[in-house]
């Protein structure tokens, strides 16, 4: 009974339990029980994965966050990953925790803060993060101003954020005396009230003719790392390795885009992805079939 309800409870948080959960259930012999027979593995000190359960790339997160306790809130780079904004790689996990509460873990950044209203707070993909506002205000003492602004454009295209959200976090920043607030203020300037996305229109008719032909809503600007490498696919199923790419003439003419985009398909190629080029001559039967040949390809 104990186990049923240890595994109940590990569900609840990626197949993950800390040790104080595991004592709540099970006594100190029938922890180690476990953990010799493979019933219980070790994550990270205090943290215990159920056999049985996948590892997922993010389970470093996870674990650190139940490490760290109740109160620490995935951010910056990690949060970015959380909210697939494009580019963006955490190489260890971020947290967040409000002062004066601190989380000294191997391996793990840890952030303090004074100001991180519940409303900065919420959950995607089960995950405890801030929101897609904050988490660009945050991002914005590394990046610059085009760079943000491409995030930031990014997240109103998919209804991550509406300006109104980032503008509320500059504003709640600023009067708490936080620095360099200059990056997001100078992309808050650019968009004024009004401001429309102008995202590529090729683009989202690809989305568009998917999803109208019954193939799911594919993501966008998925990010895929390969020999430390990024690369972004502008529509993607990553479920089944298929990603689809809108290649317009006036950003791939020449040499130099040739060769790169080559390159960026080889190593894409080897890491097991299968790769759709569309252009403007391509018509949306053509497209909708392909992806469909991809898709029964994989599942072959």
């Amino acid at each position: 009974m104990a186990d049923i309800e240890l595994a109940a409870l590990a569900s609840t948080q990626g197949g993950l339990v800390t040790c104080q959960q595991a004592r709540d259930h099970l006594s100190h012999k029938q922890i180690e029980r476990r953990l010799g027979s493979g019933r219980l593995v070790a994550v990270r000190r205090g943290v215990y994965r159920c056999a049985g359960t996948p590892v997922t790339p993010s389970e470093p997160l996870r674990a650190a966050m139940l490490a760290a306790g109740p109160l620490a809130t995935a951010s910056y780079c990690s949060a970015a990953e959380v909210w697939r904004l494009p580019g963006i790689v955490a190489v260890q996990p971020e947290l967040t925790l409000p002062w004066p509460a601190r989380a000294r873990l191997p391996g793990v950044r840890s952030h303090q803060t004074r100001s991180l209203p519940a409303h900065h707070v919420t959950v995607h993909r089960s995950v405890r993060v801030t929101t897609a506002a904050r988490t660009l205000a945050d991002l914005s003492v590394y990046l610059g101003p085009q760079r943000l602004g491409r995030l930031v454009d990014d997240g109103l295209r998919r209804g991550l954020l509406e300006l109104d959200d980032l503008r509320e976090v500059h504003d709640t920043l600023a009067c708490r005396g936080r620095k360099r607030l200059t990056v997001l203020r100078a992309v808050l300037e650019a968009r004024l009230p009004g401001f429309h996305p102008a995202g590529s229109p090729a683009e989202l008719d690809v989305r568009r003719i998917l999803v109208k032909a019954g193939l799911g809503e594919p993501v966008p600007q998925h990010q895929v790392v390969v020999g430390g490498n990024v690369y972004l696919l502008d529509w993607s199923y990553p479920d089944d390795l298929i990603g689809i790419e809108y290649n317009g003439w006036e950003f791939h003419r020449g040499r130099s885009a040739f060769d790169h985009d080559a390159a960026r398909a080889g190593s894409l190629t080897a890491a097991g992805w299968r790769l759709l080029t569309v252009t403007s001559a391509t018509v949306p039967v053509t497209l909708v079939g392909n992806v469909r040949a991809l898709r029964a390809a994989a599942a072959a």
